[in-house]
């Protein structure tokens, strides 16, 4: 019989680290039954005990593999002991040799027994490995179709608890922590020492595919009615046009300037905005007019969406977007518009012309606007969130502890021996949305043309969330499954859960280089700086059912620095997450320039001079420095045009000097030919008006030589004291 005596505390000591056990009670003190445990993630379990000991003695079986984490850790607590006058009982632990060593299920007996009785009562608190719980969450995302300012998705967090133990946890207090208490498995028993096996809980990974719908082609109309307005051919002014809504008096089957189709306000006639205008034009004034009549004539309407749109050409596009829909905003709102107007802008990102002319830059300079559906002031996605949220109970209070977060359940809680229990430890509404992610993984091949849908979610409280498996549930019903790492308050998170297969993104890249400006100069070297541009284009093709937003993670090139980023552009040290908004069914295109800039040095003898004009026209230079130059350059040019005339001039010395040999061939072929004397003749004077032409070209050469040397002594002497810093210097 192995014996230890230890001294009973006079307070409960600070919580130790706890899970389940395999202890039973037996012996004269049935109520002193399990009261608290405290469970963390790393396989540790505390487990307290309360109650009467009357005579001060208590059996307490555990299996094998528990006893030396019981003999680290076992605390006995004496109830209502004064510290100055009462001394604590000596508390003596025996263990009983009731089997071979070995066998770690086999059960031991620890018999506890107090050196007095503890009539008022005593606490008995342990450490023991026992199955670590997991984190496994539920995400009821909000109404993609509702129009609200900030959207909510219920986050529900669940903890699997098993009681791997040979007792029933009754109306147990039970705490959940995040941390890892340090802990060693050591031998207490014998000499020998024990290793603890590894257990990993890391889930599997999952990936999910895109379910394809069956879709029928819409059909023509039948009824002599081709533009489908309302009205037959025979009685329709514009057979070949949609009209106007039929409930309208003056319904001829004519254009109006503005119609309503499903969700979205179609405007007829185009108002053009000036380029990096926000100002409406006279033009817009019948427009605007028509516009508030339909919205006053239309009361289902209670929310419009007015998109700003601009050309690729425009200054800051995305605020240039948002203003112009702001301007139509207002002039709504001066006639009278009490529909729920709000502002949103693409930018260029969705051009309906060609950007690259005039003609439809001009076009997509433009408002358009779309019809917000909301539904008795509630959107359908919170009223059964919300019946969600009641029905899962009020979690567990969170308490930041030691850098670790402890979960304290709120009601007791009963789980049978050999079973597991699932127990709500979050249960509210936090910031987030559907969206659509465009992430290409490796693991889902068709992510390199599909994004993913993906739940968008803010942890705006004090505490971490932890790793787990998320059930992803919209529109009433599961949509996918998903896998959440740790999000620590303040971070965002997207949780990937479906591929969207009806939404096709395309990618190109494409790298060009631009001359900057002069750093420094100096005996005829310049030292000039250029800018490496790597343009990322993406042309999104959204599905009928695409979500409002897509966010493309767009990875970070290194020496590179992006420019013109799109708003809300969130960034981690590797990537940029670019949000876009997207309408159903169209298409959008965002093209990213990323830019890098280098120095190399230059001979001005060597570069054309159309390229030294380059980097002369992006540098500061001083007025005189500037002008000295700008003479070097022109020094520089006129050179060039010598090189090109001189080298003109030799190709022709070369080509009439080829010539006059094969003349002077032909001749000494029919010198002796009686009958060629006319032709000899000939050949004579081509051959004498060919020398003419060597003789001239050659002066020429000469001349233009001359000058080409004498254009490059005036540039070398220019170059000589033309100096601007220290070329070379990086």
């Amino acid at each position: 019989m192995a014996l230890r005596r230890l001294t009973a505390c006079a307070a409960l000591p600070v919580l130790l680290a706890a899970t389940g056990c395999a202890s039973r009670v037996e012996g004269p003190a049935p109520d002193l039954r399990l009261r608290r445990v405290v469970l963390y993630q790393n396989g540790l379990g505390y487990f307290e005990r309360t109650g009467a000991l009357p005579g001060g003695r208590l059996r307490m079986r555990f299996r094998d593999r528990e006893l030396n984490d019981v003999l680290e850790s076992i605390v006995v607590v004496e109830e209502g002991l004064d510290p100055a006058r009462d001394k604590p009982s000596t508390v003596s632990v025996r263990l009983a040799d009731e089997h071979p060593k070995g066998d770690d299920d086999a059960v031991s007996s620890v018999d506890l027994q107090l050196s007095r009785a503890a009539p008022r009562g005593v606490s008995i608190a342990y450490e023991v490995p026992t199955a670590a719980w997991k984190a496994t969450y539920r995400v009821l995302l909000p109404d993609a179709s509702a129009a609200a300012p900030e959207k909510r998705a219920l986050v529900q967090a669940w903890a699997l608890v098993d009681n791997v133990s040979d007792e029933d946890w009754d109306g147990v207090r039970l705490s959940l922590a995040t941390g890892a208490p340090l802990s060693f498995a050591t031998d207490l028993r014998t000499p020998s020492f024990i290793e603890r096996p590894s257990v990993s809980t890391a889930p599997p990974s999952t990936v999910t595919g895109a379910v394809r719908s069956e879709h029928a082609q819409g059909h023509e109309s039948i009824n002599g009615d081709r533009d489908g307005d309302g009205i037959v051919d025979s009685k329709d002014a514009c057979p070949n046009e949609p009209g106007a809504p039929s409930g309208q008096a003056d319904h001829d089957g004519c254009p109006q300037f503005v119609r309503v189709e499903g969700n979205e306000v179609r405007v007829l006639q185009s108002v053009v905005f000036a380029r990096d205008s926000d100002a409406l034009p006279a033009e817009a004034t019948p427009i605007l007019d028509e516009m508030a009549r339909m919205l006053k004539g239309n009361p289902r309407i209670t929310a419009l969406t007015i998109e700003g749109h601009t050309s690729g050409d425009e200054k800051d596009g995305w605020a240039m977007g948002a203003r112009r829909a702001g301007a139509v905003r207002a002039g709504l709102a001066a006639r009278g518009v009490t529909t729920k107007l709000t502002v949103q802008s693409f930018g260029s990102t969705r051009p309906i012309a060609d950007d690259t002319t005039a003609e439809g830059r001009q076009r997509n300079r433009r408002v358009q606007f779309h019809i917000e559906e909301e539904r008795d002031g509630e959107r359908r996605g919170d009223v059964q969130a919300a019946a969600v949220q009641r029905s899962g109970g009020a979690g567990a209070a969170p308490t930041e502890m030691a850098g670790a977060v402890r979960y304290d359940v709120s009601d007791p809680v009963t789980i049978p021996r050999h079973s597991s229990s699932l127990v709500t430890i979050v249960n509210r509404f936090v910031p987030g949305e559907e969206v659509l992610l465009f992430r290409p993984d490796a693991a889902v091949p068709d992510s390199a043309r599909h994004p993913f849908r993906a739940a968008r979610l803010e942890n705006p409280g004090d505490m971490a969330l932890q790793p787990g498996t998320v059930a992803i549930f919209a529109g009433g019903s599961f949509v996918g499954e998903g896998l959440l790492a740790r999000l620590d308050p303040g971070d965002t998170t997207l949780i990937p859960y479906a591929l969207d297969g009806a939404t096709d993104v395309r990618v190109t890249t494409e790298e060009s280089e631009k001359p900057l400006r002069i750093v420094a100069m100096a005996r005829g070297v310049l030292t000039v700086e250029d800018a490496d541009t790597l343009t990322t284009r993406y042309e999104i093709s959204a599905g009928k059912q695409a979500s409002a937003r897509i966010v493309l993670r767009h990875g970070r090139h290194e020496g590179y620095e992006a420019k013109n980023l799109p708003p809300r552009t969130e960034s981690s040290p590797d990537a940029y997450l670019l949000p876009l908004p997207l309408r159903g069914g169209e298409h959008s295109v965002l093209s990213l320039d990323e830019l890098r800039q280098k120095q190399r040095d230059i001979s001005v003898t060597d570069t054309a001079a159309a390229t030294l004009t380059l980097y002369l026209q992006g540098s500061s230079l001083p007025p005189d420095l500037e002008k000295r130059v700008r003479e070097v350059i022109a020094l520089r040019s006129e050179i060039g045009a010598l090189d090109d005339e001189v080298a003109a001039l030799r190709g022709r010395v070369s080509d009439v000097g080829a010539r006059a040999g094969e003349l002077r061939e032909s001749l000494r072929a029919v010198e002796r030919t009686p009958k060629a004397a006319g032709l000899q003749r000939q050949l004579v004077a081509q051959l004498a008006d060919a020398t003419k032409q060597i003789d001239d070209v050659s002066a020429q050469l000469a001349a233009k030589t001359g000058a080409e040397s004498l254009a490059k002594t005036r540039l070398s002497e220019s170059l000589r004291d033309l100096r601007l810093g220290e070329p070379g210097k990086k």
